[in-house]
């Protein structure tokens, strides 16, 4: 059986936001209507937007996907990202028994993703470029084709994975937005 879907087609993407414009109708609530920037600016301070990279054993390749995610000390914040939506909330270690717990939201699958993203995107302001490069990841994504007993992902999609992770783990790097190149290391030191 040949794996035919080649990247997220017009009706599954028009479904899914169907469902979600339904679920989060405007309609006569005040409420419903601030939900969403709400979201967005969760996902903005707490959350986090990815593209995982992992080693593929059994062909020795790059395997890389999409997530999103966002960890709270207060539970209600992610059961309320998972009843929006969807993923799933779990509660995470802690180092120290005196700190609280973290539970965390989890959004996995690019589809899911996706329209996720299509839903909170317009609403986004400190993570609107990973957003967008998330989104074009799911787009632009061409399954593997059936090649005897193996998946195999064609070499200019996985270049271009490869591209999309590099561009992602860029946007996501700590301080890039403030980092700036110096002459020198001792640029900041004062000479007396």
């Amino acid at each position: 059986m040949e794996h035919k879907m080649t990247n997220i087609t017009e009706m599954q993407t028009k479904n899914i936001l169907n469902q979600l414009e339904k679920l989060v109708s405007m309609q006569d609530n005040p409420t419903q209507a601030v939900l969403m920037p709400y979201i967005a600016g969760i996902i903005d301070g707490e959350g986090t937007l990815r593209i995982n990279e992992v080693r593929v054993k059994a062909h020795w390749n790059m395997s890389y996907h999409p997530l999103m995610s966002c960890g709270m000390t207060v539970r209600e914040v992610p059961e309320l990202l998972c009843k929006i939506l969807g993923g799933s909330v779990r509660e995470e270690r802690v180092a120290n028994r005196k700190w609280k717990p973290i539970w965390r939201w989890t959004l996995t699958g690019r589809i899911q993703i996706y329209a996720a993203l299509k839903i909170i995107q317009p609403f986004l302001i400190v993570k609107k470029q990973q957003a967008q490069v998330l989104t074009s990841f799911c787009e632009g994504w061409v399954s593997p084709k059936r090649v005897y007993h193996m998946w195999v992902v064609d070499p200019k999609q996985l270049q271009w994975r490869e591209e999309m992770y590099l561009k992602m783990r860029e946007l996501n790097a700590v301080g890039a937005g403030a980092t700036t190149k110096r002459d020198s290391s001792r640029e900041a030191e004062a000479i007396v």
